[in-house]
């Protein structure tokens, strides 16, 4: 009986470890649920031949086919995952045998695009506490064929959030003392046409926010976005200065820094119309290593309102076609006041997620509106930017730049209503092109 009681015991044991070890596999940070597109060649063209649902990616499928309906060689496959990640550095190892790319939130980490036997690729990179958005690229050549996907926190990130010492100013030019001074936990507010806080104006005035943040070492991307003017300071160097009167828009800039403590600065102006002010950063490469390739510069998707991308909705007997515009047409209506009666809608379709500048082409045309609301759909945000068409025709006017995840399932566009809040019918709306540039 004691013997028999000492192998259940022990039986017991191994399966309890067998448990715990399934389950921390589960929590595995590269057990993404990946959806997955596998195609019939090695370049991801066309439409894929097979698609589904794969939990991790980890495949040798030595000389034979990954699917059914898909060869043994020459084919290729995407991934497309997210998932939620504690703040901290990771190494993404992905081992491959023949091409493979891994992009995180449209930032190419890995790029080993060529014919190789199983090879080994690591990268290391900082996650912000939160969902991210992944992407594997893959392709096949001949003979034997493998891919293996691992995702490891090497350091957790335990720097506390930055706590902002704000500054704020009656007037444009942080000028005299400030009317008003307050801790906050974040620079990210869209005040729109309203008032930052008690005792401000709406229009015409201006904020200085000053921190100590603690930093690990490493490269890190600083990205202001504003509606007007803002400068940025890291450790007294201006790092982005945009003082003007603009729309809301996206500014950059890079720079390394030692673990530790370091002085954030940031002021801003609001001049009339809509208020935005948001300031974050992230750590792009640890220890000052190399930062991730972003989406390649220049590459361009338009949408003109000939295309099968664009759709115009409404009431058909509000709507005009005229010549002119990008492609010698361009369509057009009257406004609404409250209730929207028509609206354009730009989809694109991307290749790869990554950011974008919005650019939106607008036709001459007389006694067009003042106050036509573009609203940019992006990587499950939403901004509105107000533009005056009377004072912008026969010019591409810049949106600003945004995120977008690359899966384009139709959840990702710049749509235009004609309830511009002017008088019913007094002023006219032009429908055209929208582009989106990679940045």
């Amino acid at each position: 009986m004691k013997t028999r009681r000492l192998v259940l015991i022990a039986g017991i044991a191994i399966m309890a470890m067998l448990l715990l070890a399934a389950m921390a596999g589960a929590d595995s940070p590269a057990n993404i649920n990946w959806y997955v597109q596998y195609y019939d060649n090695p370049y991801l063209e066309g439409v894929p031949a097979t698609t589904g649902h794969e939990v991790g990616i980890n495949h040798d499928w030595g000389t034979g086919a990954p699917a059914t309906g898909i060869p043994a060689d020459n084919f290729s496959a995407r991934w497309t995952g997210s998932r939620t990640f504690d703040a901290g550095i990771y190494e993404i190892s992905i081992t491959s045998d023949d091409g493979v790319r891994v992009w995180v939130d449209g930032a190419l980490v890995i790029d080993e695009w060529r014919e190789q036997a199983a090879t080994t690729f690591k990268k290391q990179i900082h996650l912000s506490g939160g969902v991210h958005h992944l992407q594997v690229a893959y392709f096949e050549a001949q003979g034997v064929a493998s891919v293996t996907l691992d995702i490891q926190l090497v350091t957790p990130d335990t720097t506390p959030a930055a706590t902002w010492t704000a500054e704020y100013f009656d007037n444009p030019n942080l000028s005299g003392s400030p009317a008003k001074t307050q801790s906050e936990t974040a620079i990210d507010y869209d005040w729109g046409a309203g008032a930052p806080t008690g005792g401000i104006p709406a229009d015409y005035f201006s904020v200085r926010w000053t921190t100590n943040a603690q930093f690990l070492a490493g490269t890190y991307d600083f990205s202001a976005t504003v509606d007007d003017g803002v400068r940025v300071w890291i450790d007294g160097e201006l790092l982005i200065d945009e003082w003007q009167p603009q729309s809301a828009t996206t500014f950059t800039a890079q720079k390394t820094l030692t673990a530790g403590t370091h002085r954030v600065q940031m002021a801003y102006f609001e001049a009339a119309g809509d208020a935005v002010a948001k300031l974050k950063w992230n750590l792009a490469a640890p220890d000052g290593g190399t930062p991730p390739t972003p989406t390649p510069s220049g590459d361009e998707i338009m949408v003109d309102n000939l295309d099968s991308g664009f759709l115009w909705g409404g009431v058909w007997r509000y709507r005009h076609t005229a010549y002119g515009g990008q492609k010698h047409s361009y369509f057009w209506t009257q406004n609404a006041t409250f209730y929207p009666e028509n609206y354009g809608k730009w989809t694109p379709t991307f290749a790869h997620g990554g950011d974008y500048q919005v650019w939106v082409y607008i036709p001459a045309m007389p006694n067009a509106t003042r106050n036509l609301r573009y609203r940019i759909l992006h990587n499950g945000e939403r901004h509105d930017v107000i533009i005056n068409q009377w004072a912008t025709g026969g010019n591409w006017v810049n949106l600003g730049t945004y995120h977008f995840n690359g899966d384009n399932i139709g959840k990702e566009f710049v749509v235009a209503y004609d309830n511009t809040r002017e008088v019913y019918a007094s002023h006219t709306i032009a429908f055209d092109a929208v582009k989106f540039v990679a940045q």
